[in-house]
């Protein structure tokens, strides 16, 4: 319905956005919220297949700013779209092209394949950015109050302090009005309240047509048989936001994956990395990541959740479904991942 109107979001008037409060996931009373309204010039009708007809505010492709003071409820309307993507100091990262965004690092140091296993808040931004569009996300989200300043833009009086010979962050926002290559269209939605970077680019607030595009080959390659779990030992989830897959020292951190909302989502993504690289033995070692979640979802189609069940603890309720987009991060996450090129992709 989105799509063929022009549209990536869409809030229907009377939504109550605010939470009950900052750990809760139920919606505030209604007799102390605001309903939704959307401003007239960005409303719209939506009819739905029962014959009911909604209208709110349509948000259309391309780079949309949301604004407003503190405590206004701009990141309440982050959690309904597509990917929310921001820093995760710290986190593992292999054989990645974050090239269009970081170069020129201290000793030459290559960013086409680039891999550490403590990325920094720039680097971990541009390396969840580009997994997310290697999985094919069409819709990117960034909250000022979780992205890299420096990695969003850069304003003029510390680009001529700084020299841009010297500058190894191409920010984001530069690239907002080009193509640094050819591939997908994809669309971004920022949230901010202080910072005014954004507006540069921004023709309309929630109202403009900007296309940002990105190029990304399917040329790496995941080695099925590195999910092996580290030192042959058990897969344990205790909580929603961590995988304990092996040994201690290798967990898996998900906590940044704001739009896993469930402890079945987290058991599903363990298990189903494990069920990867079982039947890898049966099937080819090696294979791009979109491929790879393709595999799990006709799997889960086919036999349903437990289809990644670990023999014995099938029919017990156990999962709930993640989206694809969730399962290769927690893959990249992963630091014993092995990651080749495949040059031929690139010819």
């Amino acid at each position: 319905m989105l799509e063929p109107a022009g549209l990536v979001a869409f809030v229907p008037d009377g939504a109550i956005l605010l939470r009950l409060h900052g750990a809760s996931e139920l919606p505030m009373p209604s007799a102390s919220a605001l309903p939704f309204s959307s401003p007239d010039a960005l409303r719209v009708s939506m009819t739905l297949p029962s014959g009911k007809t909604l209208t709110g505010m349509g948000i259309r492709k391309g780079v949309n700013l949301i604004v407003g003071g503190g405590f206004h409820g701009k990141v309440c309307l982050v959690p309904g779209f597509c990917v929310q993507r921001h820093t995760q100091d710290g986190r593992a990262v292999t054989t990645l092209d974050i090239s269009p965004f970081i170069s020129k690092l201290p000793f030459e140091r290559a960013t086409n394949g680039f891999s550490t296993a403590d990325a920094s808040g720039s680097t971990s931004q541009a390396a969840n950015i580009t997994e997310a569009l290697e999985m094919g996300c069409d819709l990117l989200i960034f909250d000022e109050d979780t992205y890299a300043t420096n990695f969003m833009y850069l304003d003029a009086v510390m680009s001529a302090l700084v020299g841009k010979h010297k500058k190894p962050i191409t920010p984001f926002l530069e690239h907002c009005y080009k193509a640094y290559d050819v591939s997908d269209e994809a669309k971004r939605i920022s949230c901010t309240q202080g910072r005014g970077g954004a507006q540069q680019v921004s023709t309309a607030v929630l109202d403009n047509d900007a296309e940002l595009s990105a190029s990304l080959g399917s040329d790496r390659k995941i080695h099925l048989r590195s999910l092996a779990p580290a030192g042959g030992s058990k897969v344990y989830v205790r909580d929603m936001g961590r995988i304990q897959y092996g040994s201690e020292e290798f967990a898996i951190n998900l906590r940044a994956l704001e739009q896993l909302v469930e402890l079945g989502q987290t058991r599903l993504i363990a298990d189903a990395m494990h069920y990867v690289e079982m039947v890898s033995k049966q099937t080819a070692p090696v294979q791009d990541m979109k491929k790879l979640a393709v595999r799990v979802e006709a799997a889960l189609d086919a036999k349903g959740l437990d289809a990644v069940a670990p023999s014995g603890w099938k029919g017990i309720g156990y999962y709930s479904r993640p989206r694809p987009i969730e399962l290769a991060a927690a893959i990249n996450r992963w630091r014993l991942l092995k990651v080749s090129i495949d040059a031929s992709a690139k010819d």
